[in-house]
């Protein structure tokens, strides 16, 4: 936890810069990491023009620093304490809407063939006020992680997504990666739960592959009888 000394020398600090400044703060502790000027700038809807005093700025009062990255520059926090005392100085709801702006920037990236977005894409809008963009993008992003051996990951990001998930097509989607990643993950009763919950889903001509599936957990499990049951329904 951060001492509240410090957040309130923080909120000290930053009451006397400028409104462009204190909104680069605001995205780059929601971002949290480093990012380009002109990234910034489509997320507060601000001309890079318009921003170039306050970059200076927080960089000469220590707030951020800069860096170099493949030829292009970029700002950031420090360190991620400094990262963390300037988010908890942003109200709730402020957080929420730079969180879908955030995302949708990172879309707009993302359609320009940066295929490495998709997980922040889907990070971001399901903490936005309209969390359900977030699920098709959670969808992708959960295949991207599997495909990465972060099951762990993919896991926590189907497991969210799912809070969200309005459609049948987008549960049985999310319910079928976070099975994968419990299984690949180890965890073979919370991969037998994701088959559970998966089948509840599925109209009984879809159920097969997926009790197959749920009898090779259980047998991996030792519970052979359960195994038997469902591969004699499957067939």
């Amino acid at each position: 936890a951060i001492p509240t000394d410090v957040e309130s020398l923080f909120g000290r600090r930053i009451a006397g810069i400028s409104v462009e400044a204190r909104q680069i703060l605001g995205a780059l502790a929601i971002i949290r990491r480093f990012e380009s000027p002109a990234f910034l700038a489509d997320v507060l809807g601000i001309p890079t023009s318009e921003l170039a005093h306050a970059f200076t700025d927080l960089v000469q009062l220590g707030f951020v620093v800069r860096r170099l990255h493949n030829g292009e520059l970029l700002f950031g926090f420090a360190n991620d304490a400094a990262a963390a005392t300037a988010l908890r100085t942003i109200p709730d709801a402020k957080a929420a809407q730079v969180h879908l702006r955030v995302g949708e920037a990172l879309q707009a990236r993302q359609s320009r063939g940066d295929d490495g977005t998709a997980v922040l894409v889907a990070t971001h809008l399901l903490q936005s006020p309209e969390p359900h963009l977030g699920v098709a993008a959670s969808q992708a992003a959960c295949a991207q992680l599997l495909a990465t051996f972060c099951y762990s990951r993919a896991a926590e990001l189907a497991q969210r997504a799912l809070v969200h998930a309005e459609g049948q097509r987008e549960r049985c989607a999310l319910l079928t990666h976070l099975m994968e990643a419990q299984t690949l993950r180890g965890d073979g009763k919370a991969a037998i739960d994701a088959a559970t919950a998966l089948l509840q889903e599925l109209p009984n001509a879809q159920r097969p592959p997926v009790l197959l599936r749920m009898a090779e957990l259980q047998l991996a499990q030792g519970l052979v009888r359960n195994a038997l049951g469902d591969i004699e329904t499957a067939l």
